[in-house]
């Protein structure tokens, strides 16, 4: 089933299929709470508007816009979409006073994106500092996160986030429960903080819990939690606070370094 949605000038902007997968999951929630049916939304942009990046989060998922703007869809609890309010939503919606942005994160409930002037903007849930603004209070519309520049990428995770600077150093804020800031300890931090030790950085992937850097001389560190599992299938918990060495891999150059699947 294809539809198409109208935008102020009455033209079809967006476009959407709708695939209805036949497996029952009756425990399931989806954004309309409806069991048996798991949905996918695959949308597409004309031409004039394509979007050349998008981002899923826990509940809610973003599109940027070839001209620099943001949309947003699902979930809105907690103000993730960005648009000054919090009512969800099941069409794609633009996030609120947000332009000329070059890439976009979502997170467990909330949202990071980097303009083109290496300025970052985040919005959403806040309650463990995740937004970098030195509260914890949630925001349904984006704001800048103080004294960040010449920022190259972000990444957000379940409930922190990563900056990578133009210089290679990365800069983490948020939970850090099992040392995913890579700060050396284990308390949470709602402003920007180095991760100690780690330059040569050229991409950066925050997991639920944990976090991935890939360097420039093709080896990966990672920080934070790790689970492993036994002969007997019984798990143990492995916390890093400090980046380490993951694996060497010296063939790897470039392309994205993924923490979160």
């Amino acid at each position: 089933m294809r539809a198409f949605l109208v935008d102020g000038a009455g033209f079809p902007s967006w476009h959407y299929t709708l695939r209805v997968h036949a497996r029952c999951a009756p425990a399931a929630r989806s954004l309309q709470r409806v069991c048996c049916l798991a949905l996918m939304l695959i949308f597409s942009h004309d031409a004039a508007c394509a979007s050349p990046a998008v981002s899923a989060g826990t509940q809610h998922s973003m599109a940027l816009n070839a001209d620099g703007t943001v949309r947003a869809w699902g979930s809105n609890a907690d103000g993730e979409l960005g648009t000054g309010r919090s009512l969800q939503s099941t069409i794609p919606v633009s996030s609120s006073g947000i332009a000329d942005v070059k890439a976009i994160s979502t997170g467990g409930y909330h949202t990071v994106a980097l303009k083109n002037d290496g300025t970052v903007w985040a919005w959403g849930f806040n309650g463990y500092g995740e937004l970098g603004d030195g509260t914890t209070r949630t925001q349904s519309a984006p704001i800048r996160v103080p004294g960040l520049a010449n920022i190259a990428a972000v990444s957000a995770g379940e409930g922190h986030t990563l900056a990578l600077k133009s210089d290679g150093t990365v800069l983490a804020w948020g939970d850090n429960v099992s040392g995913e800031l890579g700060s050396g300890t284990t308390i949470d931090s709602f402003t920007p903080t180095p991760v100690v030790g780690l330059t040569g950085v050229i991409a950066i992937s925050a997991g639920g819990y944990h976090s991935v850097a890939l360097r420039s001389d093709g080896t990966v560190v990672a920080f934070g939690i790790t689970v492993k599992y036994g002969v007997e299938t019984a798990g143990f918990r492995r916390h890093g606070w400090r980046p380490q060495l993951w694996w060497a891999t010296p063939g790897v150059r470039t392309g994205p370094c993924c923490a979160n699947g």
